[in-house]
């Protein structure tokens, strides 16, 4: 599955404004569905742009190459 939508600018976004995040803060702020907002996440981090504490529940997701530019 590719975060392939009209979301995709607003996903952008909210990564940069939100470089640690949960399912739930992404789909508060996409507008969008917790089980959406996991979706893309995931689909994020098989791709390696994103990492997860690896939580069943409520994990939070980083967006470590940003984290890392500013640290």
């Amino acid at each position: 599955e590719n975060v392939q939508s009209s979301k995709n600018m607003d996903l952008i976004n909210c990564l940069f404004k939100f470089p640690m995040l949960t399912g739930k803060k992404l789909a508060e702020d996409l507008g969008i569905s917790t089980a959406q907002a996991l979706r893309y996440l995931r689909v994020l981090e098989q791709k390696g742009v994103l990492y997860s504490n690896d939580r069943q529940r409520n994990a939070t997701y980083y967006f470590g190459e940003y984290i890392r530019l500013l640290t």
